[in-house]
């Protein structure tokens, strides 16, 4: 078996992951606060501004584990990280 498995050779990978709704909330919540925060702290012109910047930075969490264990995998084994490849991983944290 472990033959067989071996002789399937693939010239990339694409990674899927599955993050536990308590994460995203938890991120949510997060920046909700920090919303609230900001606007008893920063003039509206600041806070607008803030607001703009943050939205233009913001990476979603999902990505962010996308792009660090793509990375850990393609260091891992020689095969680079493709969105479009055949041969899938899939990844669920829960």
């Amino acid at each position: 078996m472990i033959q067989q498995a071996n002789a399937y050779q693939f010239p990339s990978f694409k990674l899927s992951l599955k993050i536990p709704l308590s994460c995203h909330l938890r991120f949510k919540a997060a920046i909700c606060r920090l919303d609230q925060e900001l606007k008893t702290q920063l003039s509206e012109s600041e806070y607008i501004s803030w607001v703009a910047q943050w939205r233009e930075g913001h990476v979603d969490l999902k990505q962010v584990y996308k792009w660090v264990m793509g990375r850990l995998l393609e260091s891992h084994y020689p095969v680079p990280l493709d969105g479009d490849s055949p041969f899938g991983l899939n990844i669920e944290f829960t």
